[in-house]
């Protein structure tokens, strides 16, 4: 193992020719124990705008350590012992925007895991040596979800993001550099005035063994509104529905949401795949309160062969129905609150529906669909809404990803720091 250092020895310097444009000064930190783990840090000073904070790991005058007052590491390069795969999950949506205010006014078009891992000294933290991260299906409340799959890291990380104007910026670094992460210390461990996420400690205190979710600065795991969905405030559900319409899920079992109650509306649903130049209906879900049912119209289609030189389509629907059910969804003729919700759920064969959590339906996907991975954009009253009543003041949300169950893996046990 290795041996104690002295705080104020350095332990490596360096200078860089190009030191106003990141130059690195590393140096070694008093060692520290807890719990049987005994280690040592280095510490990173760098020139940096201030979209990119400065970084680090312990500094000599590090006096306190957030979360568990201790750090610790992942195995990773060990005889007989590896990082295993994790999946890190960003989410945005719920971050707090006002902390850089022009940053994020931009679309945020880039996400990376930075890192410093343990006796790494060539890299630290730098966005260049980032693992990119691959924009993912929204779960509820972001706006933005990004993932990836990786082993490694083993210490130190945190987020780093990149607008559409270029600039990056870290959720990680120091309190005067207007780090997010600053100051959270029930998921961020400060190393002098340098603060970070732990992998050691996440991979340990996750619900989700295996995956490790967080939002951008913040110590919560994600977005996700607390409660029904009915009881959340307007600005939330405006931003949910305005966000699925845009982004619909993609991918076998991924789901969503249309919800409201019978006093405001019920709401006719398109929804649309591409078929190279041609923007054509997968499918149709018209809940026709005149008629005193639900229509489902399992092969629509807007197939260039059938265009009209107008531009409109021929619909050449096999339409199925189920009859209204005043109980889940809501006197059809209106007049009542009764909450209704429907979930769409992509299936291998179709899309399954449930009303109030209730089997409703299932679409079965035609020959020449390309099903769960096709679908390009939601239409909300499209169709044809003269059937309905009322329409226009429905909502929706993307549901919470399905997840395979992992279990804790014996080699996230942290050991001593060597």
């Amino acid at each position: 193992m290795r041996g104690v250092v002295d705080a104020e020895t350095p332990l490596l310097s360096r200078d860089s020719p190009s030191r106003s444009r990141g130059g690195y000064h590393i140096f070694a930190n008093a060692a520290f124990a807890a719990f049987g783990l005994v280690g040592v840090g280095v510490a990173l000073t760098r020139a940096a705008a201030p979209t990119s904070p400065t970084l680090g790991g312990v500094h000599a005058s590090a006096g306190h350590l957030g979360y568990y007052d201790t750090t610790t590491k992942l195995p990773h390069g060990e005889v007989g012992s590896q990082t295993p795969p994790l999946t890190y999950t960003l989410h945005l949506g719920c971050h707090d925007a006002s902390t850089d205010a022009a940053f994020f006014a931009e679309e945020i078009v880039e996400a990376r895991v930075v890192r410093h891992n343990y006796g790494d000294d060539a890299n630290f933290f730098q966005w260049e040596k980032g693992i990119p991260m691959t924009r993912v299906n929204l779960f509820p409340g972001d706006t933005s979800t990004f993932e990836t799959v990786t082993t490694e890291v083993n210490w130190e990380w945190g987020f780093a993001l990149k607008n559409a104007a270029g600039v990056i910026k870290y959720e990680i670094g120091t309190r005067e550099d207007a780090a997010p992460l600053a100051l959270q210390d029930a998921c961020a461990n400060m190393f002098g005035e340098y603060w970070n996420r732990i992998i050691g400690w996440d991979s340990r205190m996750t619900s989700e063994p295996g995956y490790i979710d967080f939002v951008f600065g913040q110590c919560r795991s994600n977005c996700i509104p607390q409660g029904d969905p009915h009881s959340w405030d307007a600005e939330e559900r405006a931003k949910n529905s305005r966000m699925m319409l845009a982004n619909p899920p993609k991918g076998l079992g991924s789901a969503f949401k249309m919800y409201g109650s019978a006093d405001k509306a019920w709401c006719t649903i398109n929804i649309h795949t591409q078929r190279g130049d041609s923007d054509d209906i997968l499918m149709v879900f018209n809940p026709r309160s005149r008629q005193n049912q639900c229509i489902m119209d399992v092969a629509t289609g807007c197939l260039p062969a059938v265009n009209d030189p107008n531009g409109e389509c021929h619909w050449a629907g096999a339409l199925d129905t189920v009859p209204w059910n005043d109980a889940e969804m809501g006197r059809s003729t209106g007049g009542d609150d009764t909450e209704w919700l429907f979930e769409f759920t992509y299936l291998e064969d179709g899309m399954g529906i449930t009303l109030n959590g209730q089997p409703y339906y299932e679409y079965k996907w035609r020959s020449f669909d390309g099903g769960y991975d096709s679908v390009s954009y939601i239409q909300m009253n499209g169709g044809q809404p003269e059937m309905v009543y009322r329409t226009g003041e429905c909502d929706l949300v993307a549901s919470a990803h399905p997840r395979p169950r992992l279990e804790h893996p014996e080699n996230l046990i942290v050991g001593v720091l060597a």
